[in-house]
């Protein structure tokens, strides 16, 4: 039943839509690759800890001011703001991201 669904689930589900791409480009652009790590693992941390910037700094090990210098940089390639909206949609872009990269491994 649709119910019982995890979100890992639809997502699973929504990566076999072609109709999605444009929306995972548009919102993973400039967060693939080795060198774009840490802005992903900073987007992922943001979604654990509800984007609280105490909690944020302290769960990726950074000090206030790098963990800003790293949502700056992140702000000035994806075009928006580090929250909000904004933020979910580049949560959802690597989940998706993720997900089809696992299915492209194990096919």
């Amino acid at each position: 039943m649709a119910e019982d669904l995890g979100t890992e689930a639809v997502i699973a589900h929504l990566t076999t839509n072609p109709d999605l791409d444009w929306f995972r480009e548009k919102y993973s652009y400039g967060l693939t690759g080795v060198h774009a790590q840490d802005l992903r693992e900073l987007v992922y941390a943001a979604a654990r800890t509800g984007n609280n910037k105490a909690d944020l700094a302290r769960e990726l090990g950074l000090s206030r001011t790098t963990l800003y210098t790293r949502i700056r940089k992140l702000e000035r390639i994806t075009g928006g703001t580090f929250a909000g909206e904004h933020l979910q949609k580049l949560h959802f872009a690597l989940l998706l991201n993720e997900s089809s990269s696992l299915q492209r491994n194990t096919v």
